[in-house]
């Protein structure tokens, strides 16, 4: 191109550059968002512009920036639902709308609202209207939604990216299901006192949906039909209190997977019919259901298996559960709170926490109400277990079987029926300074557990702990009752039973080996006056050898004592012996006092044959029991 046709057109774009800088297109600049909507909503036939009078209300306060309020008579408050299709999708209309957005008050919205994959460069408010169709924001961008309020059909509002805030609140309410799926909210998702129906599926659906705020579900919050939040991520918190949620034999709210940076608040009035799932969800703060009523008598109320929680999870001070509640596998940075709190599941479970991790502690007291199974199996309580101040513990069963539990706070009036104690495997380190020392009470606690398979550990738990805090005779005590368990000896036979008692009897089983002391001392003084009449009476006690010592003359105790003694030699039961075919009478008393005395060789030979052979067992049994050797 030649040089001067360049300069020439460099010339005429700089001209109409600067002539549309100093002056808008009159599209634009003449022409007022009304003024737009007249040419574009005319009846074509009868040349006559098709606007209510709500809709010119609409159109001129969505350019001011002010709200339009349509409390007019007639049907002059409808608003078609193609003018705000227009008024959000048309490049040239959009373009005037105020930054504050469409802000729209008691209108009646008529048909179906289709905002599928619109981009809103504003907000949209719709307070105390009516919708008589469906409404569709599918993949749409928006600066915000606020329907506080209003009345509507379904809404389907897949993927939608909110800017800002989604407030379905002050008494909106919905015939239909609302979903939310994988939805990106940017602030708050609030329904407060709102009512959504869909009782015969769901009546809010938010799968996988983001929040950077919280999910607020509260204060007169009603839905009918189930509520879906499985996947969320929820910046704050999840709050569901003083909401009530029906869905009777299903989930009432499903929460499962979701990560939720604060608190589930379903406490003060919470009401579900239904389950609550929180199956592997992540929780930043509490789980709190203070005061909060779960009734799913047929299922599980609460299913929390695998619920991570970094505080504290509060099922007290009146929350109330039918079905059973299911903490399996859960993970707790603070307590387990349920004092006051009543759990109901006749035929089953009531608190199911097998296999859960506490760091701090599991507090089951004040008031505490378990209609059914309370279960900790294999669970691990870092700090403490307290079981005190239990309503109706006849109506409960406790396993505590292969728990781990640091203090173990309990009391005699609160411990389950005899046969509904689960301990085998427990391990605690320490028993509580308020719970029961006596060892008596201890046995009895121990007792209660079922009868048909005896389990030694709780016995040697419960021992090694009282060794451990300096009560060692009462650990013996412990280790003695086990041998005595009934349990313990129901396979026994007969005559293995009865060794058995004249074991225990003589060496507490190995456990106290110097109860056989007095009972060797008491054969000995038997054996030392029978044998002192033996040597009286005339023949009866014969010697063994015609040369008798005159240091081994016959003393009857000594005698009695070499007797019993096996491994002690004094050169008395060696030389002196009953002679079987004697029998003689020796006279014992003064004055009139005398008594005569039959002594019969034979029988005295015989007794000597029983101290030999209860001197062998006692002073075995005695030295083996010095040694640990029976025990082990």
């Amino acid at each position: 191109m030649n040089p001067s046709a360049c300069i020439l057109l460099t010339v005429i774009f700089i001209f109409v550059g600067r002539a549309y800088a100093q002056e808008p297109p009159a599209t634009l600049s003449a022409k007022s968002l009304l003024k737009l909507a007249e040419e574009k909503f005319v009846r074509a036939e009868e040349n006559i512009i098709d606007l209510t009078a709500a809709e010119r209300l609409m159109f001129e306060n969505a350019e001011k920036g002010e709200e339009a309020k349509c409390d007019f008579k007639d049907g002059e408050q409808v608003i078609h639902a193609d003018r705000i299709e227009w008024l959000c999708t048309d490049p040239q209309a959009k373009q005037l709308v105020s930054h504050r957005g469409i802000q729209v008050n008691a209108a009646c919205i008529d048909g179906k609202l289709d905002l599928q994959s619109a981009r809103i460069p504003f907000p949209l408010y719709f307070l105390h209207c009516t919708f008589t169709g469906p409404i569709v924001l599918m993949y749409a961008e928006v600066r915000g939604l606020y329907l506080n309020g209003s009345h509507t059909k379904s809404i389907t509002a897949d993927g939608i990216k909110v800017d800002g805030g989604v407030f379905l609140n002050e008494g909106f309410s919905a015939e239909g299901e609302i979903r939310l799926l994988g939805a990106s909210i940017s602030s708050n998702f609030q329904c407060n006192n709102g009512t959504f129906c869909n009782p015969c599926g769901d009546a809010l659906s938010a799968d996988g949906v983001e929040v950077d705020g919280s999910v607020v579900l509260k204060d007169g919050f009603s839905a009918t039909g189930k509520v879906r939040l499985p996947g969320a991520s929820i910046g704050g918190n999840l709050d569901c209190e003083d909401g009530t949620f029906i869905n009777p034999g299903k989930d009432a709210l499903s929460a499962q997977g979701a990560n939720v940076a604060g608190s589930v608040l379903l406490r003060n009035g919470f009401r579900a019919q239904g389950s609550i799932r929180l199956l592997g969800a992540s929780i930043g703060g509490n789980l709190d259901c203070e005061d909060g009523t779960i009734s799913n008598p047929d299922g599980k109320a609460l299913n929390a298996d695998r619920v991570k929680v970094e505080g504290y999870v509060f099922l007290r001070n009146g929350f109330s559960a039918e079905g059973e509640v299911c903490l399996l596998c859960a993970s707790i940075g603070g307590n387990l709170e349920c004092s006051n709190g009543t759990f109901s599941n006749p035929h089953g479970k009531a608190l199911n926490a097998d296999g859960v991790k506490v760091e701090g502690g599991v507090v089951l007291r004040d008031g505490f109400e378990a209609r059914g199974r309370v279960s900790f199996a294999v669970a691990d309580m870092g700090q403490h277990f307290q079981w005190h101040g239990v309503k109706s513990p006849e109506t409960t069963t406790m396993d505590l079987r292969f728990a781990k539990v640091g203090t173990l706070w309990d009391e005699v009036e609160s411990w389950p029926e005899s046969g509904n104690l689960y301990l085998h495997g427990l391990v605690y380190e320490h028993l509580s300074r308020e719970a029961p020392s006596v060892v008596e009470s201890r046995i009895e606690w121990l007792r209660r557990q079922p009868q048909d398979a005896f389990s030694p550990q709780p016995y040697a738990q419960l021992a090694k702990v009282l060794e451990d805090q300096g009560n060692g005779e009462a650990a013996k005590d412990i280790l003695i009752a086990k041998n005595e368990d009934p349990a313990f000896r129901k396979g026994m036979s007969w005559l293995y039973k009865r060794w058995y008692c004249i074991y225990g009897m003589t060496t507490g089983y190995g456990h106290r080996p110097l109860k056989a002391l007095p009972i060797g001392l008491l054969i000995i003084g038997i054996g030392s006056m029978l044998f002192w009449l033996g040597f009286k009476a005339d023949g009866v006690m014969a010697p063994t050898s015609k040369d008798i010592p005159v240091y081994a003359q016959p003393n009857a105790l000594v005698y009695s004592f070499d007797l019993f003694m096996p491994l002690i030699e004094l050169r008395q039961a060696t030389l002196w012996e009953p002679d079987p075919s004697k029998t003689s009478r020796v006279t014992i008393g003064y004055w009139k006092f005398k008594l005569s005395i039959p002594i019969n060789g034979y029988w005295l030979l015989w007794w000597m044959r029983i101290e030999i052979l209860f001197g062998w067992i006692l002073t075995t049994l005695f030295a083996v029991g010095l040694t640990g050797l029976v025990r082990s």
